[in-house]
């Protein structure tokens, strides 16, 4: 008696396969493996089958029967990894694929499994190793160089995934992933019109590809064309509706064009993205709502999805030589930035004798000014723009760094991914981004009483350093320059009012623009100074205006200046109006330093409430308010009596001298203070907990 199927009924199997019948293929291999117990292919054939039926225990008990009779089957030791892998349960799969290739090393489909095996437990080192053995078994396998491209990306090494992209559509030129991935890569590589390209081209190959109208429309945005990324948004959303990344970048987009109809579906939206949907880009949503806990939990999320550590993240590092302490900056972000006109005097006057400073740039300054400037004042200063995140990693141990400081956040071209696996035994999150990060990898956030109360300390991942005055460093020797400028140089009116709001457009909430108009309205010749972000804000600030019958030549919108001169033109304005949900910062700073009293109101989370603690550490507490009716009877107190706006003018400009704000070495050595003990607690082997920075107690 024959025991092994016919040539005929393989084929009869293989057809029922085929077309996708897996509900009489099931019937017919049952059957055939009553007449056929011991043929291993029948039991291979039922384990495929069971698992295209949603049969798993059944799929798995028919692999393992084929394997009893043929024990040497690679490719049912992949079939039985697969299924693993389906169901999630990564360890087991890896057993099996590696078994896969144990008895056959050039098994494609295995070294393939394994590496996405790999890439799902965000172990992309490894995935980029058994990707590789593919390519040395066959180079022209064009979807290893997508997946590979991937595991890279995860790494950091950029440069090399682009190269990885290229050569998946070497070998098939209609891949529509790989252009979408190429498309992603060159826009973090600021090759943007390279990256419109790509993106169209996987459009052309997958029209109803949502992550590629998505790539597209951050791609037009970045291009300042707001209105075809708004088209290319609202596709992908059409294709994807629960696509919680593009309704945050759609929703953040019309936030930057100042479409104030948007309110109501800031506020629902709010409580969900990023929260009960998948992980998203945490930093646009600042401007959104003034809530500490939502920022909290979508931070949280976002870095468990992206950014997630070993477990046991712990660095013991070498015995430090000298007496020093070394600490490393990270940051996109020393050239001409609000983060550097900041934080360059605390570079120039922090104590050598003490401390050595490492700076670590990964952007670019075209003119070089700041980074030579850098080079003179620290000790070390290194450009690790093309490195990967490993490789970063390497170079701040050998540095030897006590602490490691990440200037970015969640801000535009961080590298977070370059901290997760601790590259110091100390890590801090200071100054560019204003809230939580959400990891437990970062010790602490350098903040003050006032931008962190004690009721908010839970919604903090870090524990808090607390800076006596306010956290934000200054640069006492920046000069405001005496340009001998006129109001009507900058299209100012002689006489009037003149109220200023030099934050970006995309911070101007509903609540404090209409409070604005309504000031407009009753302060005669009164005019309202703005910021130039793009013309479709100017555009909607005009159409809210016309709400309150304010004329549009009574809003007047300034471009671009360097920045000193940015400074100086602010001594032709009255009063300087802060937004709620997300204050003025660095622009908060250059409007005091140019004599422009603040007049805010406290909010919650940390954003809205950085220009209470800038204007408390000028004692300037009586321009903080707390409720929208306080702000704008404030502002109109202020605005009807020129004797009181002068006197207010007249205690700013004694305090900048002599209250703590804008006293650079004062705050450096209370910084220091605050980093020295958090690495003694370190040394004395304590976990991390709030240090209270007081130098004298």
């Amino acid at each position: 008696m024959n025991k092994n199927l016919s040539q005929n009924q393989i084929n009869t199997l293989l057809k029922y396969f085929s077309d996708k019948q897996f509900n009489e293929a099931e019937k017919y291999a049952i059957m055939l493996s009553k007449e056929f117990p011991v043929d291993p292919f029948i039991w291979k054939a039922l384990g495929i089958i069971f698992k295209e039926n949603g049969k798993i225990s059944e799929s798995i008990s028919a692999n393992k029967k084929s394997l009893k009779l043929n024990p040497n089957d690679a490719e049912v030791h992949n079939n039985l990894g697969f299924v693993y892998q389906e169901e999630k349960n990564y360890d087991e799969a890896k057993q099996w694929y590696e078994e896969a290739i144990r008895l056959e090393p050039n098994y494609i489909a295995a070294h393939h499994n394994l590496g996405s095996i790999y890439h799902l437990k965000k172990e992309y080192d490894k995935a980029e190793i058994s990707f590789k053995k593919i390519i040395k078994i066959k180079p022209d396998y064009s979807p290893v160089y997508n997946n590979l491209g991937n595991s890279l990306v995860r790494q950091g090494k950029i440069i090399e995934a682009e190269d990885c992209y290229k050569q998946a559509i070497k070998f098939n030129k209609e891949n529509p992933e790989a252009y979408n991935n190429l498309g992603i890569v060159l826009l973090r590589l600021d090759k943007i019109k390279e990256a419109v390209t790509a993106s169209e081209q996987a459009l052309t190959y997958k029209k109803d590809y949502p992550e590629a109208h998505y790539n597209l429309g951050l791609c037009f945005q970045k291009l300042g064309k707001f209105d075809e990324a708004l088209k290319e948004y609202k596709k992908s959303l059409m294709i994807k509706p629960d696509y919680a990344s593009v309704e945050s970048s759609m929703l953040d987009l019309l936030k930057h064009m100042c479409d104030f109809n948007i309110n109501d579906k800031l506020i629902h939206s709010s409580s969900r993205l990023g929260i009960l949907t998948k992980p998203i880009q945490p930093f646009s949503l600042l401007s959104w709502e003034d809530n500490a806990e939502h920022h909290y939990l979508r931070s949280k999320n976002y870095i468990k999805e992206n950014f997630k550590s070993k477990q046991n993240n712990i660095l013991k590092k070498d015995q430090n030589l000298s007496s020093k302490l070394r600490v490393g900056f990270f940051s996109a972000d020393f050239r001409d930035h609000a983060v550097m006109y900041l934080i360059s005097g605390l570079f120039r006057e922090y104590d050598k004798k003490k401390f050595e400073f490492f700076l670590y740039s990964f952007g670019k300054d075209e003119s070089l000014k700041w980074h030579n400037l850098l080079k003179n004042n620290v000790d070390k200063f290194t450009d690790i723009t093309n490195l990967a995140f490993q490789e970063i990693s390497e170079l701040s141990k050998k540095d030897n760094l006590d602490i490691a400081v990440d200037l970015m956040g969640y801000t535009k071209n961080n590298r977070l991914g370059i901290f997760k696996n601790r590259i110091a035994p100390t890590q801090i999150n200071y100054l560019g981004y204003p809230g939580t990060i959400g990891a437990e990898y970062f010790d602490y956030i350098i903040a003050d009483h006032i931008l962190v109360p004690q009721d908010q300390k839970k919604f903090y991942s870090e524990k808090i350093i607390y800076m006596p005055n306010s956290y934000q460093p200054n640069d006492n020797e920046i000069i405001v320059p005496e340009l001998n400028t006129t109001k009507s140089d900058h299209g100012l009116p002689k006489e009037g009012v003149v109220f200023c709001c030099f934050n970006q457009n995309y911070k101007i909430g509903i609540n404090e623009f209409n409070i604005w108009m309504k000031i407009l309205k009753k302060i005669d010749k009164s005019v309202l100074w703005l910021f130039n972000s793009n013309k479709w804000a100017k555009n909607n600030i005009f159409k809210q205006a016309e709400l309150y019958n304010i004329n549009s030549s009574r809003i007047i919108f300034a471009n671009s200046l360097p920045h000193l001169e940015h400074i100086e033109r602010q001594r032709h304005a009255d009063i300087f109006l802060d937004t709620f949900n997300y204050n003025a910062h660095t622009t908060g700073s250059d409007a005091l330093l140019a004599g422009l009293p603040i007049i805010t109101k406290q909010g919650s989370q940390f954003a809205a409430r950085v220009a209470s603690s800038l204007l408390s550490a000028l004692d300037l507490n009586e321009l903080i308010t707390y409720t929208d009716g306080e702000y704008e009877k404030l502002i109109l107190n202020y605005a009807s009596q020129p004797i009181k706006l002068k006197e207010i003018k007249e205690k700013l400009k004694r305090n900048k001298n002599n209250k703590p704000l804008f006293n650079t070495q004062k705050y450096t050595r209370d910084f220091e203070f605050g980093l020295s003990k958090a690495h003694e607690l370190y040394l004395n082997g304590e976990k991390p907990k709030d240090i209270i920075v007081n130098r004298f107690s």
